[in-house]
């Protein structure tokens, strides 16, 4: 499928058996790449049951015994789906991801908008629509990188490069910082 959404759940099952099926050998690697990206993640790796299944385990810091990957918040989960997504040896043409940041923390949306910008700019690389309601994750995002989509009075819906917002509003560039959109578009009224 060239639209993948990643969702916890039985669409992650079906993703990671689906990266162990086509990638088995780097499988293994692509874990460790993951949770050196992962905060407060220290290693990732799987096991097979008896019966067949595979059991996906989170070694956290100061923890002795790994958890389970349904024992692990819903957020690390989510952010675990996306990253597999941008390590797949054989990458999509087309992310369209939902709300990446639902339950997801500070530190976990940095990462995400990092290594989804990341993956974007690799030769082959996938490119992404991502929507969000969140200003703190669009704070992360680049304003080159980021269209806005707003209702206008009449009830049309109109879109503008959230850089061109921030020109229009003589900001200087230079000086926007890490909360661009939180200070200077968020607070706008379209």
């Amino acid at each position: 499928s060239p639209l993948i959404k990643p969702t916890v759940g039985g669409r992650l099952a079906t993703e990671f058996k689906r990266m162990e099926e086509r990638h088995h050998y780097e499988l293994p690697q692509i874990l460790k790449i993951i949770a050196g990206r992962m905060p407060r993640v220290e290693d990732i790796f799987y096991e097979k049951t008896e019966s067949g299944r595979t059991v996906l385990y989170f070694r956290m810091p100061n923890h002795s015994e790994p958890f389970p990957a349904h024992m692990v918040s819903e957020g690390t989960l989510r952010l675990f789906s996306h990253l597999l997504l941008f390590e797949d040896p054989m990458p999509v043409p087309l992310i369209g991801i939902d709300e990446p940041n639902a339950h997801l923390d500070d530190p976990q949306m940095q990462a995400f908008a990092y290594f989804a910008r990341e993956h974007a700019r690799e030769m082959g690389g996938s490119q992404f629509f991502v929507t969000t309601t969140q200003a703190s994750l669009v704070d992360y995002m680049d304003p080159t990188e980021v269209w806005i989509l707003y209702e206008d009075n009449d009830g049309v819906t109109k879109c503008c490069r959230a850089l061109d917002e921030l020109v229009f509003q003589n900001v200087d560039l230079n000086t926007v910082g890490p909360c661009w959109y939180t200070n200077f578009i968020f607070r706008k009224s379209f």
